[in-house]
């Protein structure tokens, strides 16, 4: 499995911090090469705001 997980941050146009993101890619290294991408938005208390995926 090749998994590639990122964590950013959503800057507002003031500087503050506004939100955060978790996105990943992870793909079976093995035939048939499956595919889960997606990513879910959390607001500054750790509360999921909005998300999506693919498979």
């Amino acid at each position: 499995m090749d998994n590639d997980d990122d964590y950013y941050d959503e800057v507002g146009p003031n500087g503050e911090l506004v939100a955060k993101y978790h996105t990943w890619h992870h793909m079976s290294i093995y035939p048939p090469q499956k595919v889960n991408q997606g990513w879910v938005k959390y607001d500054l208390e750790g509360n999921r705001i909005d998300s999506g995926s693919r498979s």
